[in-house]
């Protein structure tokens, strides 16, 4: 069994555990960024491969893809679910989000929503990255969304370099910002 460690910014890391057998190096389980063992039910069910994708069934599933945004992992929410009053985007700048998320025609409803002084790029998906796909999603808008210093803000993605395919946005949307900046 061979461990490796790397290093990502700011304290995260990715360990790789590898069997080796006769066939060559067989990885045996995977660590994300958070140390959790995602082939161990971190998520509803699912072990985010394309056949057989993470599921999302709650917001805390839906909070836990972020630790995960730099692997090339697919989910699937299996629900509706709302978002809490304070939310962190999925991806930013440095950790931009590599997965392929489907919303299964899901909704995401957004009650009043404040993002953190120092989230740059606001959305449900801060940032997409060119490899990151959102697909087949609904976002419903109810309330407030505020932030203070964001960049770019998006109600899908604060800025997208993937693709979105297939999403809709319902509601009213009030931006409460305390600068001009790009919607």
């Amino acid at each position: 069994i061979f461990v490796t460690y790397e290093e990502l910014e700011e304290g995260y890391q990715k360990r790789t555990m590898l069997l080796y057998t006769d066939a060559g190096p067989v990885i045996k389980y995977e660590i994300g960024n958070c140390g959790c063992r995602v082939d161990e039910g971190d998520f509803a069910a699912g072990s985010g491969s394309k056949s057989d994708p993470f599921i999302i069934s709650d917001v805390e599933d839906l909070e836990h893809i972020r630790y995960h945004a730099l692997q090339e992992f697919y989910y699937r929410l299996e629900a509706d679910i709302t978002l809490p009053s304070q939310w962190i985007p999925i991806g930013d700048w440095v950790y931009p989000f590599c997965g392929n998320f489907d919303g299964n025609g899901h909704t995401i409803s957004v009650l009043d929503v404040s993002f953190p002084s120092n989230c740059l790029d606001c959305g449900l998906f801060g940032t997409i990255e060119e490899r990151g796909e959102v697909k087949n999603l609904k976002i419903n808008i109810l309330g407030m969304i505020q932030s203070q210093n964001f960049q770019s803000i998006g109600i899908v993605s604060g800025l997208n370099a993937g693709s979105i395919i297939n999403c809709e946005v319902s509601g009213t949307i009030n931006i409460l910002s305390s600068y001009d900046n790009y919607i």
